[in-house]
């Protein structure tokens, strides 16, 4: 590989039992507080309306810090419920970008700039940008018109990063930041079309569905639409028609998991035999 990495886990202070787990398996874990404190924030309505944009509420200002990262050469930040299938040296040797990230075309609306899924992005790090982005914050100028009245991020949850970083990347550093292939990278195998039509979420008149893109092309995952495989549920969101694309990513997540496993030589005899389908999927992982 052209690049080495470090895995971090970015946590906060009252994050504890996870921490032996995580360096135990060759995690180096940062504490950081938020980068902004909601006192900080000037506009006290748009911080009620921060906290309630986002499942997290302030805590959705943790991603920042991949900008402050500035000892290494790119940053990639990733949720949880994530999981990376390749090398994905092909995103760091652009210098010129700051920023790489997936779109939430779902929540467009109107806005001239799509939204961000912010569960994975690429990040330059840098302490302007760093700094710039939190005085945003700080100033919480957003309305329905969007920040800065400039429509973008006029949309559900543009209060947060989702809607901020496409300001910041559309309307203030334009050509610093790309959008990628969301069946390539992140791929979350959502429905692209508007609920019982085949229009796109978006404005755009052709979309790709995700769904059916081979499992062997994905680079990274997103487990949101499809559920978290290790709670081993049935799987399946029906609204989105995705049995089969979900299968393949469950079934890709406990394939990663067996093999640490057996790396690590963990005791395999709590797994599962028999010839169910969920104990088939999941290698015995599941009951």
């Amino acid at each position: 590989d052209k690049y080495s990495a470090d895995l971090i886990a970015l946590v906060t202070p009252n994050v504890l039992i996870a921490r032996p787990i995580l360096q135990a398996y060759g995690w180096r874990v940062v504490e950081k507080p938020l980068p902004v404190q909601e006192d900080e924030i000037e506009n006290t309505l748009f911080a009620q309306q921060f906290k309630s944009s986002s499942k997290e509420g302030m805590f959705e200002l943790m991603r920042l810090w991949t900008f402050a990262f500035t000892g290494y050469h790119r940053v990639v930040y990733l949720d949880v419920d994530s999981l990376v299938l390749r090398n994905l040296d092909e995103l760091f040797d652009d210098d010129h970008l700051e920023l790489q990230y997936t779109g939430d075309f779902e929540h467009k609306e109107h806005s001239p700039a799509v939204p961000i899924r912010d569960s994975f992005l690429i990040v330059k790090p840098s302490i302007d940008r760093f700094e710039q982005i939190k005085s945003m914050i700080k100033k919480g100028k957003h309305n329905r018109n969007g920040w800065f009245d400039s429509r973008i991020g006029n949309f559900w949850g543009g209060q947060t990063l989702k809607g901020l970083l496409p300001y910041v990347y559309y309307a203030k550093h334009k050509g610093k930041g790309k959008l990628l292939d969301s069946c390539k990278y992140h791929n979350l195998a959502a429905s692209p079309h508007r609920p019982g039509t085949k229009k796109c979420w978006g404005a755009e008149r052709n979309c790709p569905d995700c769904r059916l893109t081979n499992i062997t092309d994905v680079l990274t995952l997103d487990y949101s639409a499809c559920g978290q495989p290790w709670l081993c549920s049935k799987l399946i969101n029906k609204q989105h028609d995705n049995q089969q694309a979900c299968k393949a990513m469950h079934q890709k997540w406990f394939e990663v998991r067996d093999d640490l496993e057996r790396t690590h030589k963990v005791d395999l005899s709590y797994r599962f035999d028999g010839s169910k389908t969920a104990v088939v999927w999941s290698i015995g992982m599941c009951a």
